[in-house]
């Protein structure tokens, strides 16, 4: 069985979380640190052969539209490993260490969107692609675009290839470049789950993003960092699905 986690402040937010069961997605604009994660308008800007594909393919491409579109999209932000009492200060809103890191079934979790009547999502989990300019891609020339890179080599493609090839070369360059951001955050080791396209519950503006349901059981463990008050761990243990699994970690000695 194994473990994805994810790192949240100690505030009401996360007790309600906790408490309701559910998974908080983040719209783009709710985002903390880079401006440019998930801004597709800023892949556009930085990366020509982005722009000359898609005006190839759609010259009147309603990009204003897109935009809006895409600034709907819900993204739920994990981790790898379990951060340590150093490397937990460079996540957002944990400087203090005043937060907790909750270990949910990785395996669990994917069962449960890939089966999602309303929001079924695959792949579920995507890695995070950290450089050091995330919107500008890397290209071979004026048309093609980094696609894939492993020990056999690098394949590049065209926009064009992309929209004509078939419908889920479309999904996973969106998957692409919403998973791409700036390498001064690399030590968190992020995963995403991505919620867009038809899978979102609503495209209210008012909305900063959107609560899915999940299964209880699919929590293993919430650490909880030293400087989390008592009272907060005390209306942790109020809860009747988490009371059990919660572990108080130790601070480190001088």
């Amino acid at each position: 069985m194994s473990g994805i986690y994810r790192v949240r402040p100690a505030n009401d937010y996360t007790i309600d979380e906790l408490k309701n069961s559910y998974l908080w997605f983040s719209r783009p604009i709710g985002f903390k640190g880079d401006v440019n994660d998930a801004n597709i308008g800023a892949f556009i800007t930085d990366t020509d052969a982005i722009k000359r594909g898609i005006d190839y393919c759609i010259p009147d491409f309603p990009y204003k539209s897109w935009y809006e579109r895409m600034g709907h999209t819900g993204i739920c932000c994990f981790t790898s490993e379990m951060p340590d009492s150093k490397t937990i200060k460079k996540f957002p809103k944990c400087t203090k260490s005043q937060c907790l890191c909750i270990e949910y079934n990785k395996e669990m979790l994917e069962e449960f969107f890939l089966n999602h009547k309303s929001y079924p999502i695959y792949p579920c989990f995507n890695p995070v692609v950290y450089d050091t300019n995330p919107t500008k891609l890397e290209t071979c020339d004026d048309w093609s675009i980094l696609w894939q890179k492993d020990e056999n080599g690098s394949l590049y493609k065209t926009i064009p290839g992309i929209l004509y090839e078939h419908p889920r070369e479309c999904d996973t360059f969106m998957r692409m470049l919403l998973t791409r951001i700036s390498s001064k955050f690399s030590v968190q080791k992020e995963e995403r789950i991505i919620l867009g396209g038809c899978n979102i519950p609503s495209h209210d503006n008012d909305l900063l993003g959107y609560s899915i349901p999940i299964p209880e059981n699919a929590i293993n463990k919430i650490a909880i960092y030293p400087n989390v008050e008592e009272d907060y761990i005390d209306q942790l243990k109020e809860i009747t699905s988490i009371k059990n699994k919660i572990v108080l970690l130790k601070k480190n000695r001088a």
